[in-house]
Parts: structure tokens; C-alpha cells; sequence
């Protein structure tokens, strides 16, 4: 649980540090919470259309989240995911808050 909880919070701190203003984060981080999962959302970027380009341009699975109280997208890190392919995840969800999507 720990390894997953370090892994969930080196992507948050990326994009809090790169996205301060736009990165709003949904999920609890209170010890014993949420450990690795997280749903996040980048103001001005439609969750639904950053998953779907996260998935067929980068390969990068994660979920869509659409609720009235928390809209977003939910990371799941498992055992087997690398703090290299999260550092990869940040960074290009912080190129796309900067850029936007490509159509």
C-alpha cells in the first residue's frame, strides 16, 4: 500500500507544482483513504476527451468519471507500474493544460 501511495503522490505533486491553478484534485489524501487511486481535473480541459487522448494516442488507460459531485478522471497505478511511466502521465497532461487537445 505504501509503494502505491508514493506512487499516487508523485504524479499529484507534478502536476500541482506544473498546473497550480488549474489541477484540482478529488480525492482524499488522508493516510488509509484512497491509497494509490486518485481523480483529478485540469480547469478548461474536458476529463472525457483528455482519457480518450491519454488511451489512443499515449496508451495510457485510465477512467472517465462523470458524477455530479466529482467530475474527472481516475488513475489507478498498479504493482507493476513504474514511477517512470507516471512521470510520462504528468508530463503529457501538463503539455495538453498548456496546449490543449489536438482535434
Amino acid at each position: 500500500a505504501a509503494r502505491l501511495v508514493a506512487l499516487r503522490e508523485r504524479w499529484i505533486r507534478q502536476l500541482q507544482d506544473a498546473l497550480p491553478d488549474r489541477f484540482k484534485l478529488h480525492t482524499s489524501r488522508k493516510p488509509g483513504r484512497a491509497f494509490g487511486i486518485a481523480n483529478f481535473a485540469i480547469d478548461g480541459i474536458e476529463s472525457p476527451r483528455l482519457a480518450q487522448y491519454l488511451l489512443k494516442r499515449h496508451h495510457i488507460i485510465t477512467a472517465s468519471i462523470r458524477h455530479p459531485d466529482c467530475t474527472g478522471i481516475r488513475v489507478s497505478p498498479g504493482i507493476f507500474t513504474t514511477p517512470e511511466e507516471l512521470d510520462r502521465f504528468a508530463d503529457i497532461v501538463t503539455r495538453v493544460a498548456r496546449a490543449g487537445l489536438p482535434e
